[in-house]
Order: C-alpha cells, then sequence, then structure tokens
C-alpha cells in the first residue's frame, strides 16, 4: 500500500509540474532561449527593449532610433520578447503588411509617426484592444482607416495632425469611443496686419478764410 501510495504522489506532482509547464505559468528553457537570441538581434538593428519600471515586468520595445533601417523583417522578433506593452516604430520604413507582425500583442502604447502606414495598416491593429495611446502623425491614414479602431475602448489619445484624417473623421471617432481626444491639426485665427492710416488732406480754404487772414494785422515790424 505504501508503494501504491508513493506512485501516486509522484504521479499527481509530475502532472501538476506537466499541466503548469503547459499552461505557460512556467516558461519553458526554449522560450528564454528564444527571447534572448531576438533581443540579441533587436539590439544588432538599433533597436532596444528596457524595462519601463521597477514596479513591474512591462517593456518597451523602441526603434526609432534606428530609423529607416528598421522594415518589416525587424518586427518578426517582437513575438519572442515578453510582456512589451509600449511599442515605437516612429520614422521607421514598416509597412502596412508589416503590421500583422504586432496584431496579437498587448500593447497600451504605439507610435507610428512619420511612416507610410495608411488605412490597410490599421485594419491589422484593430484587436489591439488594450491601446490607450496611438500616434498616426504624417502618416497616410484618413477617415475611413479610423473604423478600424472603433473597438479600442481603452483608447485616450490619438494623434493624426499632417494625415489624411479630416475634422469630421475625428469627431466620428470621438463619438464612438467616450473620453477619447482626437488630436489634429492646430488652426490658429488669421490676423489681418493694421491698416496705415493715410494723411488727412488740407481741405481747400474757403473765400472768407482767406479774406480774414489777409484782414489780420501782421506782427512784422
Amino acid at each position: 500500500m505504501k508503494i501504491q501510495a508513493k506512485f501516486f504522489q509522484v504521479s499527481n506532482f509530475l502532472l501538476l509540474c506537466f499541466c503548469i509547464w503547459s499552461f505557460g505559468v512556467v516558461n519553458p528553457p526554449t522560450v528564454w532561449g528564444q527571447e534572448s537570441e531576438a533581443l540579441k538581434r533587436i539590439e544588432a538593428a538599433g533597436g532596444r527593449v528596457q524595462q519601463i519600471s521597477s514596479a513591474d515586468s512591462t517593456r518597451e520595445a523602441s526603434f526609432y532610433l534606428a530609423g529607416k533601417k528598421i522594415t518589416d523583417e525587424h518586427l518578426q522578433d517582437l513575438g519572442a520578447v515578453q510582456n512589451v506593452v509600449w511599442l515605437n516604430l516612429a520614422n521607421t520604413k514598416v509597412t502596412n503588411d508589416g503590421l500583422k507582425n504586432i496584431a496579437e500583442m498587448k500593447l497600451q502604447r504605439l507610435h507610428l509617426e512619420k511612416t507610410d502606414i495608411g488605412d490597410e495598416g490599421l485594419a491589422h491593429l484593430k484587436d489591439l484592444v488594450e491601446l490607450e495611446y496611438l500616434n498616426l502623425y504624417s502618416t497616410a491614414v484618413t477617415d475611413e482607416g479610423l473604423k478600424h479602431l472603433e473597438k479600442m475602448s481603452k483608447l485616450r489619445r490619438l494623434y493624426v495632425w499632417q494625415s489624411k484624417v479630416t475634422e469630421e473623421g475625428m469627431k466620428a471617432l470621438e463619438k464612438k469611443i467616450p473620453g477619447l481626444k482626437v488630436v489634429g491639426e492646430c488652426k490658429l485665427p488669421v490676423i489681418e496686419p493694421p491698416k496705415k492710416e493715410e494723411p488727412k488732406k488740407e481741405e481747400p480754404k474757403t473765400e472768407e478764410a482767406k479774406k480774414k487772414e489777409t484782414s489780420e494785422p501782421s506782427n512784422d515790424k
């Protein structure tokens, strides 16, 4: 009986370990190895991954310093990096198709400013429901593309200046997402320069005024 009990204890322990391993409570060594290799490739390309705060394990991945050297190919390594919630792809050469690589990430902030991203690219981001901040400054996005963002109920800041988005498109999305502020072009009021006042022309003297001047005695001696 003792042998059977021992056997069942060991079996249950092994089963528990298998379940923990399977459901990702403990990352397998292979995952750690894949992440390490991915981080090396990201850094070699000019990107960087760093912890956002010492309070938790969330991370930021940033490629903007590498600029136009970053293409769709470099985004493939992001899937192997754990806990990335901020991503900066500003001023890179990522394309609409390349955004498929980040479609399943749990992003909260995303920078896409000064890229060639358009409406087709935003279609790949429609399931990023944790997103709170999105920068689309100087992109090819239009009002039609903003419709792909309507499920992002946590989105609070969206920047679209120097894009193809209109004021009507901005207002329409703000109505769909309560609490969202869409920032577009800052239009200053047109101030006209002050007009120069023309010097007043002297009115011609009347005959009566002329006679009065001649009749007045002169002070010259």
